[in-house]
């Protein structure tokens, strides 16, 4: 399963540095400068793969070389076609928008060192957080908690046992499935509307859930085993949220129900 593809909403909880998405042309463009700009986020990036902390840093590699790569084929696209022309990028809409002509081609001589010194650097990070994301992937497994076919699987509820605790939070889920090209999209939204205590069965959890919050139709319920000692928020939550948009989106993966 990539990740890519597989939106979640949220905010941006990590203490690290924030790499904005037009960096290698926000400010003054000179490679040394630029080089030591990303290899100082870089080492945020490390030390919290380092603790199995994935997100946010891997969504934000994900987008980060998709946008280089964008930049790589517009900046080629003028070359080729406007050799002795500039133009700025509108990185808004990241769309090529010529402005004037500027005779000095340094600045695209730096932005093209900087292209081929960060894809190399963002391709070795990604490989390393695509490990560990696979790995957290293979650990988390999604059970629904049904009797009959639910009502409707893009929206319901999640039930995670939090870390090594005997609680578990319940969340309720919608995901909205979005077409682009030949590709489908998933976006997630989240937010935990219960806890429950105490060794419980999921069947049981189903029965005490339904009977808390009077529930009269038939919702779609999913309980989570994630045996793994990783940071539940960082990278555990997000794992699960991405497996089951994949689920809603593609029909796969599902590992059955649990009685």
């Amino acid at each position: 399963m990539s990740p890519r593809h597989l939106k979640v909403s949220g905010v941006r909880e990590g203490m690290g540095k924030v790499l904005s998405k037009d960096w290698m042309i926000e400010g003054l463009v000179d490679f040394e400068y630029k080089k030591y700009q990303l290899l100082s986020y870089l080492k945020d990036v490390e030390d919290d793969f380092r603790q199995q902390r994935l997100y946010p840093f891997f969504g934000e590699l994900v987008e980060h070389y998709d946008n280089l790569v964008t930049f790589e084929r517009k900046r080629e696209f003028l070359m080729k076609n406007f050799p002795k022309e500039v133009t700025v990028f509108d990185f808004e809409e990241w769309d090529l928008v010529q402005k004037k002509v500027v005779e000095d081609n340094n600045l695209m001589k730096e932005l093209t060192k900087v292209i081929s010194y960060a894809s190399k650097q963002f391709k070795k990070y990604l490989q390393e957080g695509q490990a560990l994301f696979e790995f957290a992937c293979k650990a988390v497994k999604l059970h629904y908690l049904h009797g009959k076919e639910a009502d409707n699987r893009t929206s319901g509820y999640l039930f995670c046992r939090s870390d090594k605790t005997n609680e578990v939070k319940a969340y309720q889920y919608e995901v909205t499935v979005f077409d682009n090209n030949e590709n489908q999209f998933g976006e997630i939204k989240t937010r935990q509307v219960d806890s429950i205590e105490g060794n419980v069965r999921p069947q049981e959890l189903k029965s005490i859930f339904l009977s808390r919050h009077r529930i009269m139709n038939n919702p779609t319920m999913v309980f989570v085993e994630a045996d793994m000692p990783f940071p539940f928020e960082q990278t555990v939550f997000p794992v699960i949220k991405r497996k089951l948009v994949y689920l809603v989106v593609h029909g796969e993966g599902d590992e059955g129900e649990m009685s």
